[in-house]
């Protein structure tokens, strides 16, 4: 693709977050299932019983009328990156590249497209070149122009496929992983144990007594997946940054290394939905401190360090351990800070002891004399940290007060869909007014609001809490920035003054 056109594409894109498309995208979810269950139930009267016929209108509603308003974002977004880049004609053969990179058709069906996130690549070509005025004949010859072989975009070899372990795309799925599995703690073991009181507790204190101990359960399953599910994945990472780094001639095991997780900063932070912006191994060599990650690779004399603290990580129900540094270069005239933590190991609960263990190797080493030995070449070229700006966010940055309930309906939503598809009921109402509820012919008094609705609270207070540490976290330095002392020239003549001091260096966060 030609600059022109990938400026579409970033245009594109760019639209949908300035139009908040994402979120009205998952509020149309949210509100077709919602609108499925309405539609199910106003039809029950009508004889609509089959358990088929239902799912398969629950099925339509929760599907079209997301694919609806996807499709019509995706026409605003053809719009706004048009108005960005005021250039119709390589969205227009952008749009065409991209359904022949894809393997896709450049036209459907209206029938077909209703069931797809986007309109076909010639609906929306045909829309934006009437918008534009450009007549729809020269739509064919705007698809097959040619680009010059200067007019690109030269790719970083940072984004080739395996280029990088700790990838944004590792990440996100790391994120989901553990996101997911924390989910499955909240929401599947109550509706276990309403399941098992509703079909299998028959005698009323065992019925109780499986209410009682769902919450109890389900905080203590929270705990286990909070100490094992982040780490999923890790140990494959680690192996793969082994290799990465022997290949460039850093011998990670047999130089002592140990395995951290590192970031730029004095204090906690949140980069790209993880602790650590850099992952990589550390050594304790000779009369120094050396890091070699995939980001950046240093080295620092003790003499160098400044201080050494070990502080919480980002909160959490588990928290773990960080160690944070301080450091200061007078000869290049830079100083910063940055935290590690170890990553390898079992359980978040071990890892944090191994961190603990680690600061006090580091303290004892710190404050040793140790003389300066030979190191492997790889390390003994190594200086100071030289770290630009990071992007990164303090732990409670995000969590406003919109997105806590957003967070808290998203959690509630996924429980009562759970709870239907399990066979637990919701019958606030019928509890609430006193209404009667025909079950076989005969009349049934309803004496609770429904299994589905104790899921439910469940779910939402138990994630609540889990928010608690977030939400009441305040953020701090737990290391300074050191100045950079720079002794004064002597004056003739006169006695030597004291010696000024003077802040420099680069903040590494």
């Amino acid at each position: 693709m030609s600059r022109p056109e990938v400026n579409y594409v970033l245009g594109h894109e760019l639209t949908h977050l300035k139009l908040k498309h994402p979120g009205k995208i998952a509020g149309a979810r949210v509100a077709s299932m919602f609108g499925a269950f309405f539609v199910v139930g106003m039809a029950a009267p009508f004889g609509l019983e089959s358990p088929a016929l239902r799912y398969g209108i629950i099925l339509a509603v929760v599907t079209l009328f997301p694919l609806f308003w996807s499709r019509r974002f995706e026409y605003a977004a053809d719009a706004g990156a048009v108005e960005l880049t005021a250039d119709p004609r390589s969205a227009i053969s952008a749009l065409f590249k991209l359904s022949s990179l894809n393997m896709m058709p450049l036209h459907w069906s209206k029938w077909s497209e209703k069931w797809l996130t986007h309109p076909s690549s010639l609906r929306r070509a045909q829309a934006i070149a009437r918008k534009a005025g450009i007549p729809i004949e020269q739509i064919p010859e705007i698809a097959g122009a040619t680009v010059a072989q200067s007019d690109h975009y030269i790719l970083p070899a940072t984004i080739a496929p395996g280029a990088k372990v700790l990838s944004t795309q590792t990440k996100q799925k790391s994120t989901i992983r553990a996101t997911m599995a924390l989910l499955e703690a909240l929401i599947l073991v109550p509706v276990a144990f309403a399941w098992l009181a509703r079909f299998y507790a028959k005698d009323p204190v065992l019925h109780r007594t499986f209410y009682l101990v769902g919450p109890i359960a389900a905080i203590a399953a929270y705990f286990v997946f909070a100490n094992f599910a982040p780490l999923s994945g890790l140990r494959e990472l680690i192996v793969a940054l082994k290799a990465k780094l022997l290949k460039e001639g850093v011998q990670a095991d047999s130089w002592g290394g140990v395995t951290v997780g590192f970031a730029p900063a004095p204090s906690p932070r949140i980069y790209e939905h993880n602790t650590n912006w850099d992952i990589g191994s550390f050594f304790i060599r000779s009369d120094r401190l050396c890091y070699c990650g995939e980001e950046t690779k240093f080295a620092l004399r003790r003499d160098q360090i400044a201080a050494i603290v070990l502080g919480p990580g980002i909160p959490g129900l588990l928290t773990n351990r960080r160690i944070y540094i301080a450091w200061k270069d007078r000869d290049l005239g830079r100083s910063g800070t940055f935290n590690i933590g170890c990553i390898e190991g079992g359980s978040i609960l071990e890892i944090r002891r191994k961190t603990t263990q680690l600061e006090g190797v580091l303290r004892n080493s710190w404050k040793a004399s140790a003389d300066a030995r030979p190191l492997p070449k790889q390390l003994a070229e190594l200086t100071s940290p030289l770290i630009g700006p990071v992007t990164s966010v303090a732990p409670n940055a995000n969590w406003r007060f919109g997105k806590i309930l957003k967070e808290l309906w998203l959690t509630g939503v996924i429980a009562a869909i759970v709870a239907v598809l399990c066979g637990l009921p919701f019958q606030l109402l019928a509890y609430l007014f006193s209404m009667p509820a025909s079950r076989a012919g005969g009349i049934l008094a309803v004496h609770s609001p429904g299994a589905g609705w104790y899921v439910v609270c469940v779910a939402v207070v138990l994630r609540a809490h889990a928010l608690i540490p977030f939400l009441s976290y305040k953020d701090k330095s737990f290391v300074a920035l050191p100045t950079l002392g720079v002794p004064s020239p002597p004056v003739p003549s006169t006695p030597s003054p004291a010696s000024k001091s003077e802040t420099g260096g680069v903040l590494t966060h």
